[in-house]
C-alpha cells in the first residue's frame, strides 16, 4: 500500500508542478512558435487546417489557418456574383505572418480594390495562398491543384529571388524540408528528380494523429515551449552536421557570391532555367483557366532602406552593378512572355527615402531587415492596387461593367 500512495504522492506533485509551470508562463504570457504545419506527399507540407497559434519568430502575432489550408478567414469556394477575385501565390512574404490578418498587403489590396468597385455594386476578393519557405516547385503546384477551384479572374506571382536558388539540390540542402525538386529535361520539361520520385506518400493514419497532438500542444504554453527547444537543438544538430561539409557550389574564399542579387552568375543559371520554366507553366495554367497572369517581385532590405548612402554602400560591398538586377531580368523575362511585372523596389523604395521610414523589421528594424512590417504591408497593397487598377485589362474591364450598373464615383487611393 506505501508503494501505490508513494505513487501517488509522486503523481500529484508532477501534476502540481507541470501546472504551475503552465500558469506561470500563461501569466507572463510567453509565447512560443504554434505548430501550424502538416507533411503533405504533394508539396512537402503545408499549412495546417484549421490549426491555431502563435508565431513570434519577429513578431508576436496569433495567426488562424481556415479550414482550406490559408493564413486567411473563411472563404466561399464557389466565386459570389458581381466579385473581382485576385489570388496571390508565393512565399513568406505572401503569407505575411509578421503582421495580423486585416494589416497584410492582401487585406490592404482587398479594401482598395472594393473601394473603386463598390460604387458600381462590385466586391473584391484577394486570397492568399502564402506559405513560409515555399520555392517555386510548391507554388506552382498551389496555383495548379488548389487556387482554381476558387474560380479567380486574376493570378499574381509575388516572387522573391531567394525562391530561385531552391531549385536545385545544391543550395540550402538543409532547408527544402521535403519539398519536391524539379529538373529541366533537354526539351524545357519540368520532371521530379529522383529523391521526389521515390519520397513516400504520407499515411494518411499517421497523419491525423500527429495533426491531433499538434493542436493540443498549441493549446499548451509549455508544450510549445519544449517543442520550441526540440526544434531549436534539432536546428543546431543539423548546423553541427553540415559543419565543415563543402558545398557543392562555393565561392572564392572571403567572397560573399550575391546569388540572390545577381541572376547572371554561372552557379545559378540552372536555378533560373528552372524558374523560368516554373513561370512559363504557371502562365500557361492560367490561360487555360482564362485567368489573367501578373508577376510582382518583392523587395531587397537593401533596395528600399531609407538611407540612399547606405543603400549605395551596400551595392559596393556586393560588388554589384546596380540592386535592380534581379529586377531588370524579369521584366526582360515577362516582355518576351507577355506577362505583367511590377517591381516594388522602385515605388517602396522611393516612398522609404522619402519618408525616413522603415518598411521591414516587426518592430521596424534600423538595418531594415526581416520582412514587411506593417507600413511594408499597406504601402505594398497600395502600389499594387493601383498597378491593377491602371492596368490590369481584366479589372478594368469589370470596373466598366460594373460602371454600367450604377453612377461611380472615383475615389483615390492613399499615396
Amino acid at each position: 500500500m506505501r508503494f501505490f500512495r508513494d505513487l501517488l504522492l509522486a503523481g500529484l506533485a508532477t501534476a502540481a508542478v507541470i501546472l504551475a509551470l503552465e500558469g506561470g508562463l500563461r501569466l507572463a504570457r510567453a509565447h512560443y512558435e504554434a505548430s501550424l504545419y502538416e507533411p503533405e506527399s504533394e508539396r512537402g507540407y503545408a499549412l495546417r487546417p484549421n490549426a491555431e497559434g502563435w508565431s513570434v519568430e519577429e513578431a508576436e502575432v496569433y495567426l488562424r489557418i481556415n479550414s482550406d489550408g490559408m493564413r486567411d478567414r473563411e472563404r466561399p469556394i464557389v466565386r459570389p456574383p458581381h466579385t473581382l477575385r485576385v489570388a496571390v501565390i508565393g512565399s513568406s512574404e505572401a503569407d505575411a505572418r509578421q503582421v495580423p490578418l486585416d494589416k497584410t498587403f492582401e487585406a490592404v489590396m482587398n479594401r482598395d480594390l472594393s473601394r473603386e468597385l463598390e460604387p458600381g455594386g462590385g466586391h473584391a476578393d484577394v486570397l492568399g495562398f502564402g506559405a513560409p519557405g515555399y520555392t517555386l516547385s510548391q507554388e506552382y503546384l498551389t496555383l495548379h491543384n488548389h487556387v482554381w477551384k476558387y474560380e479567380p479572374q486574376v493570378v499574381i506571382l509575388l516572387f522573391s529571388a531567394f525562391t530561385v536558388l531552391k531549385n536545385t539540390r545544391e543550395f540550402y540542402p538543409g532547408e527544402l524540408k521535403g519539398a519536391p525538386v524539379y529538373v529541366l529535361q533537354s526539351g524545357g520539361q519540368l520532371v521530379p528528380d529522383a529523391i521526389t520520385r521515390n519520397t513516400p506518400l504520407i499515411d494518411a493514419r499517421r497523419l491525423l494523429w500527429k495533426n491531433r497532438m499538434s493542436d493540443w500542444m498549441n493549446r499548451s504554453y509549455l508544450l510549445c515551449l519544449l517543442n520550441a527547444a526540440r526544434i531549436q537543438s534539432r536546428g543546431l544538430m543539423l548546423m553541427e552536421k553540415l559543419r565543415g561539409r563543402p558545398p557543392k557550389v562555393s565561392p572564392a574564399p572571403g567572397v560573399d557570391p550575391g546569388w540572390s542579387y545577381n541572376p547572371g552568375q554561372p552557379e545559378i543559371e540552372e536555378c533560373w532555367a528552372i524558374a523560368d520554366a516554373f513561370v512559363d507553366a504557371m502562365k500557361k495554367d492560367c490561360g487555360l483557366h482564362g485567368a489573367e497572369f501578373r508577376i510582382v517581385t518583392s523587395d531587397f532590405a537593401a533596395q528600399v532602406h531609407p538611407s540612399l548612402e547606405k543603400r549605395a554602400a551596400f551595392q559596393r560591398s556586393m560588388g554589384l552593378s546596380s540592386l535592380d538586377l534581379v529586377d531588370q531580368r524579369l521584366e526582360r523575362f515577362g516582355a518576351t512572355r507577355g506577362i505583367p511585372v511590377l517591381a516594388l523596389a522602385g515605388p517602396l523604395g522611393a516612398y522609404a527615402a522619402s519618408h525616413g521610414v522603415f518598411l521591414h523589421g516587426a518592430p521596424p528594424s534600423r538595418d531594415n531587415g526581416g520582412h514587411w512590417n506593417e507600413l511594408g504591408n499597406e504601402q505594398a497593397g497600395h502600389v499594387i492596387a493601383r498597378e491593377l487598377l491602371a492596368r490590369s485589362p481584366v479589372v478594368r474591364a469589370f470596373i466598366q461593367v460594373s460602371a454600367v450598373r450604377a453612377p461611380r464615383s472615383s475615389t483615390p487611393i492613399p499615396r
